[in-house]
Order: C-alpha cells, then sequence, then structure tokens
C-alpha cells in the first residue's frame, strides 16, 4: 500500500507529523511513505529513515511547476493522500494525486477542506497539542495512538555523523542552548547571562548550537553555522539537556525524549510544548505576561538542575 503525506514545513511541524507517520509505519511495517516536502527541510526526513520517497514542494508555485509535480504524482498511483498542513495548496495536491481516499485536516483553513474528508477536531481555537491534532490521521488505518509517546530514533542521523569532535564532547556531562527562533518575540534575552551563570555554576560544558551567530558566548563551545543537521540532531541526543525557545530544537529533543527546558511566552505550551506533557524529563516554563523577558535567570537555572535530578545525573 503506498501513501503521499503532504507536510512541506514548518521543519517543527514537520517533526511533529513525522511522529505520527512514524507510529504509523510501526504499526503497518509494509506501507510505501511518500512525502511532498520543501527543499530546505527535507533533511529530516532523511535523517528519519522512516520515508520510502519524497517529492520537492515549489518554492515559489507556477502553473509548469504545479504540472511537472502532478505528472509525477500520478504515475505513483497512490491509495491514500494525507493532507496534514491543512491549506489550499497541500489540499489540491491530494486532488493531484488521484487518490480516492483523500483526508486532511479537519480544523484546515484557505478552503482546504472541500477536496478532503475531515478527520480531528475542526475547531481551530480549542487547545489541542498540534501532535494530538494528527493523531487522528491514524484513524483510516484503524488505529489509535494508545498513549504511545511516538519517539523518533533518527537511526540515519546516527549513521550519517562521523565528527569525533562531538563524540568525544558528548562524552561528558554537556547543557545545549539554542537560543535562536523564527518570530523575535519567541525569543528569551538571556541566554548569555544564562551561559555565564552555567558556567560559575559548574553544571557541565556549555555548548551554543544554532544557524545564526548574533552575539558571543564567552568559556562555551559555540557551533553556531558550524554543524550539519546530522551533526545537531546527535548534539541533542547526547546532551544532558537541552535549554531552548518555542523552536525546532525542542521539537527534535522531545521527539527522541531527551530532557528539556523549553521557554515559551507568545505561544501556548499546551498546543506546541513537549509531547506526551506527562513527561517528567521535560520541563516548560511559561511566561504569564506573554513576554520572555519576564522568564528570569534564576527561574531557569532551578529549571535546569531539577531536570538533571530527575535524569539521575548529579549536580556538584
Amino acid at each position: 500500500m503506498k501513501i503521499l503525506v503532504i507536510k512541506p514545513s514548518s521543519l517543527g511541524d514537520v517533526v511533529h507529523a513525522l511522529r505520527v507517520i512514524s507510529y504509523l509505519k510501526k504499526k503497518k511495517p509494509n506501507l510505501e511513505i511518500h512525502w511532498i516536502i520543501k527543499e530546505e527541510h527535507k533533511g529530516v526526513l532523511e535523517a528519519s529513515g522512516e520515508i520510502d520517497k519524497y517529492l520537492i514542494f515549489p518554492r515559489k508555485i507556477s502553473l509548469f511547476k504545479l504540472w511537472s509535480l502532478s505528472k509525477e504524482l500520478r504515475v505513483e498511483k497512490y491509495d491514500f493522500a494525507l493532507d496534514m498542513q491543512g491549506l489550499f495548496r497541500s489540499a489540491l495536491l491530494t486532488v493531484m494525486s488521484r487518490s480516492q481516499k483523500r483526508f486532511g485536516r479537519a480544523d484546515g483553513r484557505e478552503f482546504s477542506k472541500f477536496f478532503y474528508h475531515g478527520l480531528g477536531d475542526p475547531d481551530r481555537n480549542k487547545v489541542i497539542h498540534a501532535i494530538e491534532r494528527l493523531v487522528s490521521f491514524l484513524e483510516p488505518f484503524k488505529l489509535k495512538a494508545d498513549k504511545d509517546p511516538m519517539r523518533l530514533d533518527f537511526r540515519e542521523a546516527k549513521t550519517n555523523c562521523r565528527s569525533e569532535y562531538l563524540q568525544k564532547r558528548l562524552k561528558e556531562k554537556t547543557i545545549l542552548l539554542f537560543p535562536e527562533s523564527r518570530r523575535t518575540e519567541k525569543v528569551w534575552p538571556r541566554f548569555t547571562e544564562l551561559s555565564k551563570e552555567i558556567n560559575q555554576s559548574r553544571l557541565g560544558n556549555v555548548i551554543i548550537c544554532g544557524k545564526n551567530k548574533m552575539n558571543d558566548f564567552p568559556g562555551t563551545s559555540d557551533l553556531r553555522g558550524k554543524i550539519n543537521l546530522n551533526e545537531v540532531i546527535e548534539l541533542i541526543r547526547g546532551a544532558s539537556v537541552i535549554v531552548c525557545n518555542d523552536s525546532a530544537p525542542l521539537h527534535f529533543a522531545s521527539a527522541m525524549g531527551v530532557p528539556l527546558v523549553g521557554l515559551f511566552g507568545p505561544t501556548d505550551s499546551r498546543r506546541y510544548g513537549p509531547f506526551p506533557k506527562e513527561d517528567l524529563n521535560q520541563m516548560i516554563l511559561s511566561a504569564e505576561s506573554k513576554l520572555m523577558c519576564d522568564i528570569t535567570v534564576k527561574q531557569v537555572m532551578e529549571a535546569i538542575q531539577k531536570t538533571l535530578t530527575t535524569c539521575g545525573q548529579s549536580i556538584k
């Protein structure tokens, strides 16, 4: 049986969808999974080792590009088409696939619901975790999640990560900081202060990770912009604890069950926080004011120490 998954972006949302599809494939190992994704996010599918084929969602839509993609889809003869994005363009792709079994989000936007059979709760305002919304895509296959944590192993990242430097550093207690987020209002402004406090407290070696080197972090290993996605995944896997904003690294850590402290302001951790919510190794600090600056360094340090203790790691 051949299935088309349509979830082009964003990276954190792709990880959410991948957790559900990975669970589906675990229960139905004979399924062949194809995925439509943006070029810049294809690495996460490659690292997972769960997807049989991916097709690139064009950055700029044109009639020619749509025609080319639709031609490629028709050749595959999909049994199911799953629109996990819930927008007009993604829904249109389910039709272009010519699959007779087309399913998508019941809370879809841009008239997407006219193109498929809706799954899940149609009320977008209801507080439901992003993964819990996607779990409804198991229903056409007569499956339920059964409180499974839906972890991801990212086995291909293990195979492709050859960095001796990372392997050496990850043998030590490591606190991994991701100070970035796509939206500036989701960025906690005190990561530099936090790194100094961790160093003074000797909780562990501090590694800074991300894409953009906006400011300096004295006394740390700053790997921003220096390592690839496979190496980032292996850093997360081997960290004692990671500290991050509401961003893709949080979702990677959650998927792998890595101890974390997630910092939330304008976004709702009940919708976008770690999953499952009852995981004691993964703590959330949310600013009641919705302003990230109202989360203090002291609060984050206490959360790090509590997380390390919960995970059974000694604190000197």
